[in-house]
C-alpha cells in the first residue's frame, strides 16, 4: 500500500532519506558505480539504480523530497491549473546536474 505523505515518515527520516539521495546525486556526478554507492551508503543496488535514473531524466530536482516535486511542469506548461509553477524548494535542486 503506499501513502500520500511519503510512507508516513516522519520529517527527520523524510530528511534523512533525502540526503543519502543527494549524497547518491554527488557521486552521480563522479561517475561512481551503482554498486559501490550502495555499498557505502547501506541502500539496495536496485535503489541508487532508479536513483540514477531519475536523476539522468531530471537532474537533482528528480531526487528531491516533498509534495512540490509531483509536478514535472514546465512554466509554459502550466495549462493544467496545477500551483506549483515549475518551482523545486529542495535545497540540494540547484546545486548538482544531470551529465
Amino acid at each position: 500500500m503506499r501513502y500520500a505523505q511519503g510512507g508516513g515518515l516522519t520529517d527527520e527520516r523524510r530528511a534523512f532519506r533525502e540526503e543519502l539521495r543527494m549524497a547518491a546525486a554527488e557521486r552521480f556526478v563522479q561517475a561512481d558505480d551503482n554498486a559501490v554507492i550502495a555499498h557505502d551508503l547501506r541502500v539496495s543496488v536496485r535503489s541508487v539504480q532508479r536513483w540514477r535514473k531519475a536523476w539522468s531524466q531530471d537532474g537533482p530536482r528528480a531526487l528531491a523530497s516533498g509534495p512540490w516535486v509531483q509536478c514535472r511542469h514546465h512554466p509554459q506548461q502550466q495549462a493544467c491549473g496545477c500551483t506549483c509553477s515549475g518551482r523545486f524548494h529542495s535545497p540540494y535542486a540547484s546545486t548538482l546536474s544531470p551529465k
